[in-house]
């Protein structure tokens, strides 16, 4: 099992992409069928329960207009965070050569899909940023502390080996966004406006090296209260969220893809959110995404 591989993969489907580009391949070069089909058993062993095999663009072109249904229902299946990973025999080779599987793998870094060749685990990386816009009593638009935000993004680019992304690139752009939003605000007594910022390699390659490009982008919407009423939460004992010389003090996808179990095993029980404790003396409290306000 590789490491890059995390309960929130399993739990959804591998699509295990097969082609060969004419009908001369498809007739005589039956080896390199076997083994593509054979990625099924590799699948298997890393983990997959539910593979879905695409196969229905053996025989066509990768180049020109021709259309590649099979290829496009991947796309859409991955847009949709309906699959955990996506595999095929040479998917570096792909990922170098085809526009087309480099958007493909821009969209796995967005949604944390993992990409599987015969011989290696790639998980293409990405990091994001999280804040609110509020409306205050008269309809402007409030924002609190955005250049730390900004900031923090840039320690946690750093920490990834990503380009960082200017501070004044970050505030112009979410300053003018929200603008452009506003009308988008909730009233102060019903939410706000979440936003996020995103930022990723897009490196026409995946292999493991530090990014020499990215793309950063910030997406908006809007939500209500999380909690409108105190709530039970569950002292979490057996997982940590962060260790020292980890990467928890930033904020990499995979640092929130970690917590999900924790969270989903204390809403079985009864409670609607997780207290994090330190990890190495399981003393201290850490962190806790409610919101704490202890009654001593």
């Amino acid at each position: 099992m590789s490491d890059k591989i995390k309960s929130q993969h399993l739990q959804r489907k591998a699509m295990l992409y097969v082609r060969q580009s004419s009908a001369y391949q498809v007739s005589h070069n039956l080896e390199s069928q076997k083994l593509q089909y054979a990625m099924q058993e590799r699948l298997q062993q890393l983990g997959w329960r539910q593979i879905e095999v695409v196969d229905e663009d053996l025989g066509r072109s990768a180049a020109g207009t021709v259309t590649r249904a099979g290829f496009e229902r991947m796309v859409s299946e991955v847009c949709l965070g309906k699959v955990g990973a996506v595999a095929a025999r040479e998917v570096s080779r792909f990922a170098r050569n085809s526009r087309e599987w480099q958007q493909l793998v821009e969209v796995c870094r967005v949604v944390d899909t993992v990409l599987i060749d015969q011989e290696t685990v790639y998980a293409p990386r990405q990091m994001f940023d999280g804040m609110k816009a509020h409306k205050s009593a008269d309809g402007r638009p409030l924002l609190f502390r955005p250049r730390e935000n900004a900031r923090r993004l840039q320690r946690s680019a750093a920490r990834l080996a990503i380009p960082v992304v200017p501070e004044s690139l970050f505030l112009e752009g979410l300053r003018e966004l929200v603008r452009m939003d506003q009308a988008w605000i909730p009233p102060a007594d019903v939410g706000a406006l979440y936003i996020r910022p995103i930022l990723f390699s897009v490196d026409p390659s995946i292999r493991v090296k530090p990014a020499d490009r990215c793309r950063f982008l910030i997406l908006t919407f809007p939500f209500g209260a999380y909690f409108s009423a105190p709530v039970d939460v569950l002292v979490c004992e057996r997982y940590v969220r962060a260790f020292p010389g980890g990467t928890g003090d930033t904020k990499p996808a995979g640092n929130y893809a970690a917590g999900l179990l924790a969270e989903q095993e204390a809403r079985e029980a009864g409670f609607a959110s997780v207290m994090w404790l330190d990890a190495q003396e399981r003393r201290y409290v850490e962190e806790c995404g409610a919101g704490v306000a202890p009654l001593l």
